[in-house]
């Protein structure tokens, strides 16, 4: 493949921003020291406010709004001393949380000054237009100050009209009405004007009620959702604004404007809100109503809707991914939110619909009825959401009129659990039933990745979750920790522990029996962590044979794949070069210097803002399920390894992914690679042997097409999940004998 040659105007950008990279990296060093911290703190405030002030991009008018007689200078000063962290806009077509979300600088600093300071092409920067779509049809708009945003303020200002509005609902605006939408969003005596009446909910059959407040994480992602979700449902949205954050009331107000009819209350005093919406609607209508804060998908919105009787709840978990209650259940003399501390897979045991007798969560759905207390109560336990709340307020309790169709010790025996005590819902393990074959263990898999949405793009997440089927097709109990939910308070019911072992370390119980999975991060072990666990495996025998048994008798159980997911699906060859993965904060030379060369790279992940061009970002990431035909059908898949790990010889699961789905790679050389993939790997030690990887037609690297089915069958074979799962259930059994003489 001949590269584009690259302009003298690209080499040096590129080489300024590697510089400008390393000099941040200084920068931060001094920032955390008690020296130099508070000089440096200062220079970066007057620094931002040059930067932001020397764009020209602040809208008197939203300034006004919010703070009168400010001018946009002393605004541009509030906003870094302490606005940019309560929402102060500066400019109605940028929202600071989206931006924050984008860029791995923002939240630290100002998420205009690392706007305006990055490649910024390919940045969203609010829910109320397209900024990359407007990048893509004005190319010139690079060249502004303050880049795609600064051109279209300025194409505003100049009688422009720009496609502006709710998500869904956008329409072709002027400066005078987008203008109009912020002094009525922003400013207090304005807002109270415009809210809206409920009394035409009259005759709308499905309602949205969707509640929001400070505790968002990003208003914009929630308010995505609200618009996907009532757009899927046919409902009529509702939004209840709580607080005096201006990034909230701003995108509530264009949903008001628009022509699907999106309502905007207030959500104060937020125990009525509620109430006073049922109460509007005719019986038999239906009211989803999502709790403040609450993370949620469009798909659990969905799935709340789908009862036509009674209330229905989410499984509400913590934000380690920890069951909070799983709906209300009666034992002696008192209500016990069911399954608590215990981890989601447990509900989900009981089937998608659970009857209880009464839920208690701030995200429901309810048929309206006469009686303000619904007949029947059930949770659905694949619809959830992530409550910022440990302990729901009172108001949140519903209780049904009706109790439970099957008592708590029937409904629990069905994840082989039962009462412990019988006036409480503490739980305890149930004597298995005799059966032949392995016995059925229940397994709590260890991760170093979060909960909820965040941990998709994690790869430990899809790591376990394809471990955890494997071990469910060998018959056994399977749940999965997220790094919080590490200590959960019904860890005492785990057979197995096996911790993967990731850039965390992570403690076993003594309860169970503990086997460790070293993946990745080998330069962080210890004789002492090592030693906790009944057995340790490691993904390099190389590193293995390195420790020549200082850290302990060690076992070596490369990474692997799903084959249930990998594997080819005769995907047509495309002429795209591809990367997934993260900047890691690094200089990562498979994906720099290729590019920094000529060459085309289509780079799936976040934080390369800074170390290559935004055109050559696709997306800030790649869904889990889209990467099989991905990796079939490129050219080539680019990969490396942290430096640790390629020194100690830990081959990356994506090589595994990549061979296993058909495709061919080129990454650094780690031991064992030419062997394991028979050549459907080509390795490099030097960027001059990359380059020159690169620019040979593929057809002279690799096997033939016949060659590389046999190896990407082999590799399905011999390095799946169902492999190492085998080995880990028949280590597990033999410590478990060990420890119980006579078993």
């Amino acid at each position: 493949m001949t590269p584009r040659t690259a302009s003298p105007g690209t080499i040096v950008r590129t080489t300024i921003r590697r510089a400008a990279a390393v000099a941040r990296a200084r920068v931060r060093d001094v920032r955390g020291s008690w020296w130099g911290g508070p000089v440096i703190r200062r220079i970066d405030r007057i620094w931002w406010v040059r930067t932001i002030n020397r764009a020209g991009i602040v809208d008197p008018v939203a300034v006004s709004a919010q703070r009168p007689g400010l001018s946009p200078r002393a605004a541009v000063r509030h906003y870094v001393r302490r606005g940019f962290r309560e929402g102060f806009v500066l400019n109605p077509l940028f929202s600071e949380q989206m931006v924050s979300m984008q860029l791995s600088d923002a939240g630290r600093v100002p998420a205009l000054y690392a706007y305006l300071v990055n490649d910024r092409r390919r940045i969203r920067t609010s829910l109320l237009w397209d900024a990359p779509g407007y990048a893509l049809a004005h190319p010139e708009s690079s060249d502004d100050p303050a880049g795609p945003l600064g051109h279209a303020w300025r194409s505003l200002q100049a009688g422009s009209t720009l496609d502006f509005g709710f998500p869904g609902d956008r329409t072709q605006m002027r400066a005078d009405r987008i203008s109009a939408l912020v002094n009525r969003a922003l400013s207090r005596s304005e807002r109270v004007s415009w809210l809206s009446d409920l009394a035409e909910l009259a005759s709308v059959d499905v309602v949205l009620l969707w509640r929001l407040s400070d505790l968002e994480r990003d208003f914009s992602l929630t308010m995505e959702t609200a618009a996907e979700a009532s757009r899927r449902l046919g409902a009529r949205l509702v939004l209840a604004v709580d607080g005096e954050r201006p990034d909230a009331w701003l995108p509530a107000a264009a949903g008001s404007a628009g022509t699907t009819g999106t309502l905007v209350i207030s959500d104060a005093p937020r125990a009525s809100v509620v109430a006073t919406a049922a109460r509007q609607l005719t019986p038999g209508s239906r009211l989803i109503v999502r709790g403040p804060g609450d993370e949620i998908t469009t798909g659990s919105v969905v799935a709340l809707s789908e009862a036509d009787t009674g209330i229905t709840s989410p499984l509400v978990l913590d934000v380690d991914g920890v069951v909070i209650n799983g709906g209300l259940v009666r034992r002696g003399s008192r209500l016990h939110p069911l399954l608590q501390g215990h981890p989601a897979e447990d509900a989900r045991g009981l089937g998608p619909r659970v009857r209880v007798d009464g839920v208690a969560s701030t995200t429901f759905a309810m048929t309206v009825g006469d009686s303000e207390t619904p007949e029947t109560a059930q949770v659905r336990t694949d619809a959830w959401v992530i409550s910022p709340v440990r302990h729901l307020p009172a108001h949140t309790r519903v209780e049904a009129a009706q109790g439970m169709t099957d008592d708590l010790d029937h409904l629990v025996a069905r994840i082989d659990l039962a009462t412990v005590n019988p006036d409480d819902a503490q739980l305890g393990r149930r004597a298995p039933a005799a059966r032949s074959g392995a016995p059925r263990l229940r397994w709590a898999l260890k991760t170093a990745a979060p909960a909820g949405l965040g941990a998709e793009w994690w790869g430990d997440t899809h790591f376990a979750r394809g471990l955890a089927d494997a071990l469910r097709r060998r018959g056994q109990d399977v749940v999965i920790d997220s790094i919080g939910a590490r200590n959960r308070p019904s860890h005492h019911l785990d057979d197995v522990e096996v911790v993967l072992r990731g850039p965390e370390r992570i403690e076993p119980h003594r309860s169970a029996i503990s086997l460790l999975w070293i993946i990745s991060h080998p330069d962080q072990l210890t004789r002492d962590e090592t030693a906790a666990f009944d057995h340790v495996f490691a993904a390099s025998e190389k590193w293995i044979r390195s420790t020549a048994g200082a850290l302990g008798p060690i076992e070596p159980l490369l990474q692997c794949t799903d084959v249930h997911r990998f594997h080819p699906t005769g995907a047509e060859r495309t002429d795209r070069i591809v990367f997934v993965g993260t900047a890691r904060g690094i200089p990562r030379p498979s994906v720099i210097e290729p590019i920094r060369a000529g060459f085309e790279v289509d780079v799936y992940g976040p934080d390369w803002t800074g170390w290559i061009p935004a055109s050559s970002v696709v997306a800030s990431g790649v869904p889990n399920a889209d990467l099989p035909a991905l990796y079939e059908g490129a050219r080539l898949v680019l990969n490396d390894h942290w430096p640790a790990m390629q020194a100690s010889g830990f081959i990356s699961n994506r090589l595994f992914d990549v061979v296993a789905a058909g495709g061919r790679a080129i990454s650094d050389d780690v031991e064992g690679i030419d062997d394991l993939f028979g050549g459907m790997v080509r390795t490099y030690r030097t960027v001059p042997e990359l380059l020159g990887l690169l620019r040979q037609e593929p057809e002279s690297l690799f096997p033939s097409r016949e060659k590389a089915d046999r190896i990407s069958t082999q590799i399905r074979q011999q390095h799946s999940f169902d492999a190492r799962a085998s080995t880990l259930l028949e280590t597990a059994l033999r410590a478990r004998t060990a420890a119980t003489p006579g078993r």
